[in-house]
């Protein structure tokens, strides 16, 4: 009797890490890069999160994507995915697609991103 309860919790265990584990990640519409925060390693906010970038949603509402840090962990950008992401922001004519998961608390952790031109429809 004791054999069949534990080999029922286990397996209510493993099922609730799986259904916890496995997250799909949310496409956004294209938007305009309003702003880009890049924090280094010396900031206070480094361990919080390592950058954030803003876009203007349609409705005139800004939302907010983080990576790395407390917020994202191993969700980071590299020194292309941020020279990308600079562009997008110093050129009116290119709007951005965020690729997210979420992370700690209310945080939409980037998982990759797509540079769309003005006016480009598929």
């Amino acid at each position: 009797m004791k054999q069949a309860k534990m080999i029922g919790l286990s397996m209510a265990f493993i099922s609730g890490l799986l259904a916890t584990s496995v997250q799909a990640d949310v496409d956004t519409e294209e938007f305009p890069l309003v702003f880009l925060e890049i924090n280094t390693s010396s900031a206070d906010t480094y361990l919080q999160y390592h950058g954030k970038a803003l876009t203007k949603i349609s409705s005139g509402v800004y939302e907010e994507y983080r990576w790395g840090g407390a917020s994202c962990g191993s969700r980071v950008l590299n020194d292309q995915q941020l020279a990308a992401l600079q562009g997008a922001l110093d050129n009116p004519n290119v709007k951005v697609a965020f690729r997210y998961q979420d992370g700690q608390g209310i945080s939409k952790c980037v998982v990759g991103f797509s540079l769309v031109r003005k006016g480009y429809s598929e």
